[in-house]
């Protein structure tokens, strides 16, 4: 399965697009047999949408409207980790927390496998662990997370770095 990744990096300014790439790959190198089987030297299938990475010094606004963007892919892929929980447990999709805690950890022996990993993936999203389904890679705090993109954006840069986003064609 192909799914767009977008990694979060600092480096130099006034790179060529494929050292970006490379060094976005790089970034992740780590998490190859864990969170994909290969990827990409680029934005693979998604290159329409992003030909060349997304610099901060040279568009900011596009940096912090995919930033965002992002955010809200995040906390969707979230949300549907929650609700296949909750239906997997035999809950409504809409149920509490407080619900899906009394069934998962309230007859924990009891669970299958399936539940287990549900509530796993479920769990290392809300945490920030880098996953198939995280989708997004900050290579600069070690992280799958962003508190506020505006936060990121606000990071002092020196005259000779530059923020990056960096698409990513990752297949797993």
């Amino acid at each position: 399965m192909h799914a767009l990744h977008i990694i979060l990096l600092q480096s130099d300014p006034d790179l060529e697009p494929d050292e970006v790439f490379t060094l976005a790959g790089d970034a992740i190198e780590s998490f190859q047999d864990k969170v994909f089987d290969w990827h990409a030297e680029g934005p693979g299938r998604w290159m329409q949408e992003y030909p060349a990475p997304i610099s901060f010094r040279k568009s900011p606004e596009r940096f912090i409207s995919e930033l965002r963007a992002t955010v809200v892919r995040m906390k969707a892929e979230r949300q549907g980790a929650l609700e296949y929980l909750a239906r997997q447990l035999g809950l409504e999709d809409d149920c509490t927390s407080e619900a899906i805690g009394c069934a998962l950890f309230g007859n924990i022996e009891s669970l299958g496998e399936h539940v287990l990993w549900a509530a796993i993936r479920y769990l290392q999203l809300m945490r920030g662990d880098y996953t198939p389904d995280s989708g997004f890679y900050d290579a600069i705090q070690g992280s799958a997370s962003i508190p506020v993109p505006e936060q990121i954006a606000d990071q002092p840069l020196g005259e000779t770095e530059d923020l990056y986003l960096v698409p990513i064609d990752l297949h797993y």
